[in-house]
C-alpha cells in the first residue's frame, strides 16, 4: 500500500498547476542587472554544506565575472537583481540529481527570496531549518518530497507574507502546530503523506480563524488525524481543494460541508466516517466536479427525485449504502468521465437509461454488488477504456466491446456458452481480460492474433476443454497466464516460448500431459511464479529450470514427475534472499491519474496442510512443492540454500537417504512436509534452529531415534511424526522405556555370536546337511514323521518365546 500511495501522490504532483519553473530553464536573464555580491557570497556558502553527487551546481562559482543571476536554479528581480527565487528541486526520478548535506543559514541574506523550492532531494531525514521562518519575504515554500523529519518548526508561523506551503511526501510528524493558522494569507496548505497525528479539528479550526477567507487548497491526506471532523470546516469559504483522505476521522459528515459554495474537489475517502449523508450535504456544492469518498461506512438518503446542484466529472462512492435500488439521479449527471459505485449494496438490472446516459464515461466500476440481467449488447459504448462489473449475478453470453477497451473484468459472475465469438469476431486492444469463475464452456479459441496487447489474461475456473491453441504464442506482452481449473489437455504449447515477459504461469488443474517444457528456463526468465500442479505431467524436471533465477513459487505437485531433484534448485535466487521482493507480482503503474490500481495477484497454494488463497502479499511469498509425484533419489544438500524459503513441500514422493544435516540453515521456513517417502536414519539437530516452523510434517518414513529437543520442535502434534521409529516429546513414546537407542550406538546392540559372520556360514551348511538327511527317513517311515513333527512344534514354541523375550 506504500508503494502505491507514492506513486499516487507522485502524478498528482506532476500535474498540479504551480507557479514554479523548471531547473533548467533559470539558466538565462537577459538584461537583468548583475545579482547583488552579497547574496552571491551567500550562494556559494550555502552551496559548500550541500552533497551535489551530479554537479548540478557546476554554475555556482566564485570568478569575478560570474553573475549568479545567470547560475542554474536562480531568478533574479528584473529591476533590482536581487535573488527572488531558488529552484533547486532534483529530478524525481533520477536519485543522483539529488542534494544532501546541510542547510547553511546563509540564504537569509536573500532578504528579497519570496520562493524556495527543494522538491525531490535528499536531506536523510534532518529537521526543517528552523531558520527558514526568518525568510521573511517568502511567499512560496515547496519542500516535497525532500527526506525532512522531526516536526514542523513553530518558527514558519512567522513567515507572514506565505502563501503556499507544501511539505508533502516527507517523514514529518507529531502534531501540526497550531501557530499555523496565523498564516493568515496562506491559500496553499499541503501535509500529505507524513506521520502527523493528533486532533484534525482543532487544527482546521485555527486554520479558520484567520485564513478562513483566503486559503483555496488544503490537503491533508494520508496522515493519522483522527477525531470528528468539526463544523468549523464550512468557515473555510474559498476552499477550492479539500483533501483529507486516508486518516482515521470519525463521526458523521458535518453538514457545513455543504456551504462551500467555490469547493471543486472533495475528497474524503478511507476514514471511519459513519452515518447518514442527505441532499443538504451538497446545497450549495454547484462547482464540486470531484467527489471521492469509498472506504467510509456512509448512508445516502436523498428523495427518488433529486437533482443534485453539481455536474461531476469522477465520483467514488465505494463501500457507501446505496439501497437496492440502482441510484435514479445519475441519469442528470451528463459529465461523469469516472464512476465508481463497488460494494454499495444496489441490485437488479442496469437500466438502459444509464448506458444510454453515459457517452462520457471511461471508467466504470459496479464491481461487488446484486447485479443482474443480460448485458450482451450494453457495454459496447465507445469512449469506455476501463469496465469492472466482477463479482455480481449476470448471466448470458459475454457481452460485446467497444473499440476503446482497455481493461475489462466480468470475473465471479455467472457468463456461460462458448468464448469463441468474443474472442475471434472482432480484433480488440485490450491490456488487460478477467473473465474467471464463470459457466463458459467450450474451447479456447485459435485466434489470439487478435489480442497481441493483452498483458494479463485470466479465464480460471470456468469449463473450458481442448488444448491450449498454440496462437497464444502471439501474446508478446504478456505477463500473466491464468487458466487454472479447467478442463485443458494437451501439452504446453511450443509457441508460447514468445512471450518472453511473462511473469506468472499458473496452468493447475488440468489435464495437461507431456514433459515438463524446457524452453520455460530457456525463454521465460523474467518468470516469478510456474504452477501446474494437479495434471499429468511427466518425466524428470529438467535442469534448464533452474536457469529461472527470479522464481519465488515452484508447484508442480500431483503430476507424474520422476528422476531427481535437480541440484541446481540453489540457482533460485528468490529463494536465497528476499530482500528485494515487493507484495505485487506484477506491478502495474498507475492508470486513468490517481484512480485504478487493481492488483491482479492472487493464487491458491497449499501451505501447512491447507489450501490458502494469497492476494495482495503474493509477491513476498516463497514457496516450492513437489509433493505427490514419483521423484526419487536423496534430498539433495544444496537445497538447504534456499534459506529464504517460506515452504517446502516434497511429500508422497520415492525419496531415500537421510534428511540433510544443514537443513536447519532454512531458518525462514514456515512449512515443511516431507512426509510419505522412504528417508531414514535420524532428525538432523540443527532443525532446533529453526525458529519460523509452525506446519512439520515428517510420517510416515524410516526415521530413527530421538526428536531433538526444542521449543519449536516439541510444541508440535504428534501426527507430525508418526509412522517412524522416533521417540521423545511430543510423542508418548519414552526413549529409554521403548529401548529406542540411536542409530549412533546401534552396532553394539546384540549378541556376540552374531556378530560372527562364520556362524551364518556353517549355520546354512549344517542345516542343509541334516534338513536332508532327517527328512529321507522321515519320508521312508511315517510313524516317525509324525513324532518328529510334534517334536519341531515343540522347538518352535520354545524360540518363539526367547524371541519375544529378547527383541
Amino acid at each position: 500500500m506504500e508503494r502505491t500511495m507514492r506513486a499516487f501522490f507522485l502524478l498528482r504532483l506532476l500535474t498540479i498547476a504551480t507557479v514554479t519553473t523548471s531547473f533548467g530553464s533559470c539558466n538565462g536573464n537577459l538584461g537583468v542587472p548583475a545579482c547583488r555580491e552579497s547574496e552571491k557570497q551567500a550562494l556559494l556558502i550555502f552551496k559548500q554544506d550541500l552533497t551535489d553527487p551530479s554537479n548540478r551546481l557546476s554554475t555556482w562559482v566564485a570568478e569575478e565575472d560570474s553573475d549568479c543571476c545567470h547560475w542554474a536554479g536562480v531568478v533574479c528581480d528584473n529591476s533590482t537583481g536581487h535573488i527572488h527565487e531558488l529552484h533547486l528541486d532534483a529530478d524525481w526520478d533520477d536519485s543522483n540529481s539529488r542534494f544532501g548535506g546541510k542547510m547553511n543559514p546563509s540564504l537569509l541574506n536573500l532578504t528579497h527570496l519570496t520562493h524556495l523550492h527543494l522538491r525531490y532531494n535528499d536531506f536523510q531525514g534532518t529537521q526543517i531549518p528552523s531558520f527558514f521562518g526568518s525568510l521573511k519575504s517568502l511567499t512560496h515554500l515547496d519542500l516535497s518530497q525532500a527526506s525532512f523529519g522531526g516536526m514542523i518548526p513553530e518558527s514558519l508561523s512567522s513567515l507572514n507574507y506565505l502563501e503556499s506551503l507544501v511539505l508533502i511526501g516527507n517523514d514529518l510528524g507529531g502534531k501540526v502546530p497550531e501557530s499555523l493558522g496565523n498564516l493568515c494569507n496562506l491559500r496553499e496548505l499541503d501535509l500529505s503523506a507524513n506521520n502527523f497525528n493528533g486532533n484534525g479539528s482543532e487544527f482546521l479550526e485555527s486554520l479558520s480563524a484567520c485564513s478562513s477567507h483566503h486559503i483555496e487548497s488544503l490537503r491533508l491526506n494520508s496522515n493519522n488525524f483522527s477525531g470528528h471532523l468539526t463544523a468549523q470546516i464550512g468557515n473555510l469559504i474559498s476552499l477550492i481543494v479539500l483533501d483529507i483522505g486516508y486518516n482515521q476521522f470519525d463521526g458523521a459528515l458535518p453538514e457545513s460541508i455543504g456551504q462551500l459554495k467555490r469547493l471543486n474537489q472533495l475528497v474524503i475517502h478511507h476514514n471511519s466516517f459513519q452515518g447518514v449523508v442527505s441532499e443538504v450535504h451538497f446545497t450549495h456544492l454547484t462547482r464540486l466536479e470531484q467527489f471521492e469518498a469509498r472506504g467510509n461506512s456512509l448512508t445516502l438518503e436523498t428523495p427518488r427525485d433529486w437533482i443534485p446542484p453539481f455536474q461531476l466529472r469522477g465520483m467514488f462512492l465505494d463501500y457507501w449504502h446505496l439501497a437496492p435500488e440502482f441510484p435514479m439521479w445519475l441519469q442528470t449527471q451528463r459529465q461523469l468521465d469516472f464512476l465508481s459505485l463497488s460494494n454499495t449494496g444496489i441490485s437488479g438490472i442496469i437500466p438502459n437509461w444509464f448506458w444510454n446516459s453515459s457517452s462520457q464515461l471511461s471508467y466504470l466500476n459496479l464491481s461487488n454488488n446484486y447485479l443482474h440481467g443480460n448485458i450482451e449488447n450494453n457495454i459496447a459504448v465507445e469512449g469506455l477504456e476501463v469496465v469492472d462489473l466482477s463479482s455480481n449475478h449476470f448471466h448470458g453470453s459475454l457481452p460485446l466491446l467497444p473499440s476503446t477497451m482497455n481493461i475489462l473484468d466480468l470475473s465471479n459472475s455467472s457468463f456461460s456458452g462458448s468464448v469463441f465469438h468474443f474472442f475471434c469476431d472482432v480484433p480488440h486492444k485490450l491490456s488487460r481480460l478477467y473473465i474467471g469463475n464463470n459457466l463458459l464452456t467450450g474451447k479456447i479459441p485459435d485466434c489470439w492474433m487478435n489480442w497481441q496487447e493483452l498483458e494479463v489474461l485470466e479465464l480460471e475456473n470456468n469449463n473450458l476443454s481442448g488444448n491450449i491453441p498454440g496462437s497464444i504464442g502471439n501474446l508478446v506482452y504478456l505477463r500473466l497466464l491464468n487458466l487454472r481449473n479447467n478442463h485443458l489437455s494437451g501439452e504446453v504449447p511450443l509457441s508460447m516460448q514468445n512471450c518472453s515477459d511473462l511473469v506468472v504461469i499458473d496452468l493447475r488443474g488440468n489435464a495437461l500431459v507431456g514433459s515438463l517444457p524446457t524452453w520455460i528456463g530457456t525463454f521465460l526468465l523474467k518468470l516469478k511464479i510456474l504452477n501446474l500442479r494437479s495434471n499429468k505431467i511427466r518425466g524428470a524436471i529438467p535442469d534448464e529450470l533452474c536457469n529461472l533465477t527470479d522464481l519465488q513459487i515452484l508447484d508442480l505437485a500431483h503430476n507424474n514427475l520422476s528422476g531427481t531433484i535437480p541440484r541446481c534448485f540453489h540457482n533460485f535466487s528468490a529463494m536465497v534472499d528476499s530482500s528485494e521482493l515487493y507484495g505485487d507480482v506484477v506491478p502495474f503503474e498507475f492508470a486513468y491519474g490517481s484512480i485504478l490500481q487493481r492488483y491482479t495477484d492472487n493464487m491458491f497454494l497449499v501451505t501447512k496442510g491447507r489450501e490458502v488463497e494469497y492476494g495482495n502479499i503474493l509477491g513476498l511469498v516463497t514457496s516450492m512443492d513437489l509433493s505427490a509425484n514419483a521423484i526419487s533419489g536423496e534430498i539433495p544438500e544444496e537445497l538447504t540454500s534456499l534459506i529464504d524459503l517460506q515452504n517446502l513441500n516434497i511429500s508422497g514422493n520415492l525419496l531415500t537417504g537421510r534428511i540433510p544435516s544443514k537443513i536447519g540453515n532454512m531458518g525462514r521456513l514456515e512449512s515443511l512436509d516431507l512426509s510419505m517417502n522412504q528417508l531414514s536414519g535420524e532428525i538432523p539437530s540443527s532443525m532446533t534452529r529453526m525458529t519460523f516452523l509452525s506446519h512439520l510434517n515428517l510420517s510416515y518414513n524410516n526415521l530413527t531415534g530421538r526428536i531433538p529437543e526444542s521449543t519449536q520442535l516439541q510444541s508440535l502434534d504428534q501426527s507430525s511424526f508418526l509412522g517412524n521409529e522416533l521417540c521423545g516429546p511430543p510423542l508418548i513414546k519414552n526413549c529409554n522405556a521403548s529401548k529406542v537407542i540411536p542409530p549412533t550406538v546401534e552396532q553394539h546392540r546384540g549378541y556376540g555370536l552374531l556378530k560372527d559372520e562364520w556362524f551364518y556360514l556353517s549355520l546354512g551348511l549344517g542345516f542343509m546337511v541334516g534338513f536332508w538327511s532327517i527328512l529321507g527317513s522321515l519320508l521312508v517311515n511315517m510313524p516317525w514323521s509324525f513324532a518328529f513333527s510334534r517334536f519341531l512344534n515343540s522347538i518352535v514354541l520354545k524360540l518363539y518365546g526367547v524371541i519375544v523375550e529378547y527383541v
